[in-house]
């Protein structure tokens, strides 16, 4: 069959370059959208978002003027009208951190949580009792969403706020417990676990608003879907006549039970493929870009190497199909997490823009160039096999002759064979010589 090269030439060109040009416009387009109202308990939130391959540009609203939900990250007991408005452009390239600390807001997950443990001392001198209050506060550095079985930071720090008539408090003992099986009516948790994490310090505060911060690494084996952490303190307490506060006097709301989710970090824990799989779409617009890169290495080596650039299109190919295929992947993933957190269905109104076709006929195009390119490379390798055969059929590439070598021994006796050369032709030539010799003699006689 015969093979028009110059026309799946064109085809390369015309289909590497339709590929190259979608997948460039499709940069600075918005390829999905996302509009959902929800609530956290009682509170009112919402979340409208543009997807860019690269990129998100979202707005979070909330209303909170009917108190709970979305104050328990303000501390649980504000009362009050209180709206966020948050508007940021996040780079996925930079992470997606800030990004989903802002989600945590409509998901009532926040890096920091507090309550208080506090006491009334008698004083005799002023003959009233003072209070004493302590302060505990739980951080995470990771929220809302934690892959299970890897471990994230965790820290608990204790603040004498107000002494009173207090000497000093003694830290006996930190427990880092998972609360779980949420009450979603009540907004309270129903059930706590064994301790994962637990220290037992020794040490005092007697200054006003003197602390100590303790670090942890924690770690969530199993996937429970929502969960509550808390760092639980035991302190003892001692007056200034030193005495030690009974233990039943001291209010702890660390040790409620149920306990409210407002004195939690509330967390929602992901398998390890769902966490795998947004890290990957971070990463797909980098493929991108390198894709891009190598399309345009591949247009003018199509004229002079088309063997080169072949495999340079088997790479951008490679890499806009896994740039697409990453992306894809990561958003289906963040929707599903949103979908099974909120009350108000994400899936559905979760929309792809008609420029999401883009990306899609760049990698098909990028395919077609790939077949095209390899066709020219199997032409191209076709015809140096013919040239190469018609010369040496025209005896232009024929192998250099042997070299031949003669060499006699002393006293004329017979020749020995040289270093490739022909035996049989060194014994026909060795006795010519020897006759013309014989000959040239009788001729002087």
């Amino acid at each position: 069959m015969i093979i028009d090269s110059g026309k799946i030439r064109a085809g390369l060109f015309g289909t590497l370059f339709l590929s190259f040009l979608f997948i460039l416009i499709s940069q600075i387009v918005v390829w999905g959208t996302l509009d959902v109202d929800t609530k956290i308990g009682p509170a009112d939130a919402s979340l409208e978002a543009e997807f860019y391959e690269h990129s998100v540009n979202y707005e979070i609203t909330g209303n909170m003027s009917s108190g709970g939900g979305l104050i328990g990250g303000l501390g649980g007991g504000l009362v009050g009208d209180a709206e966020i408005d948050i508007k940021e452009y996040k780079t996925f390239l930079t992470g997606l951190s800030e990004f989903q600390e802002n989600i945590g807001l409509i998901l009532d997950s926040y890096k920091d949580k507090s309550y208080t443990i506090s006491t009334s001392i008698w004083n005799n001198q002023t003959e009233e009792y003072e209070k004493t209050r302590v302060y505990v506060k739980t951080h995470v550095d990771l929220i809302p969403w934690w892959p299970q079985g890897i471990g994230q930071k965790c820290s608990v720090t204790i603040q004498l706020y107000e002494p009173g008539n207090c000497q000093y408090i003694n830290i006996d003992n930190i427990k880092i417990i998972i609360w779980k099986n949420i009450d979603e009516v009540n907004q309270v948790y129903l059930e706590s676990s064994n301790p994962i994490k637990e220290i037992s310090p020794n040490q005092r505060l007697s200054q006003r608003n003197q602390s100590k911060t303790y670090d942890f690494d924690v770690s969530i084996s199993k996937d429970y879907g929502r969960v509550g952490i808390i760092g639980l303190v035991e302190i003892t307490i001692v007056d200034k006549q030193n005495n030690e506060v009974p233990e039943n006097t001291i209010i702890n709301l660390g040790e409620s039970n149920p306990l409210p989710t407002a004195r939690t970090n509330n967390i929602y824990t992901m398998d390890q493929g769902e966490a795998s799989s947004i890290v990957l779409m971070v990463a797909a617009f980098p493929l991108s870009i390198v894709s891009i890169i190598l399309m345009v290495i591949a247009f003018p080596l199509i004229d002079c190497c088309i063997r080169k650039a072949s495999w340079v299109i088997l790479g951008a190919m490679i890499f806009s199909i896994l740039a697409f295929a990453f992306y894809l992947n990561g958003i289906n993933t963040l929707v599903n997490l949103l979908d099974s957190v909120l009350v108000t269905p994400v899936r559905e109104n979760f929309k792809w823009t008609p420029f999401f076709a883009l990306p899609v006929i760049s990698v098909m195009l990028s395919i077609i160039a790939f077949i095209f390119s390899w066709k020219l490379r199997a032409e191209d390798i076709k015809k140096s096999k013919t040239i190469e055969a018609k010369k040496v059929k025209r005896g232009k590439a024929r192998e250099p002759l042997p070299t031949f070598k003669v060499i006699e021994k002393p006293g004329g006796e017979e020749l020995k064979q040289g270093e490739g050369e022909d035996e049989t032709e060194v014994r026909r030539k060795s006795p010519t010589k020897k006759k013309r010799g014989k000959r040239s003699k009788k001729r002087e006689k």
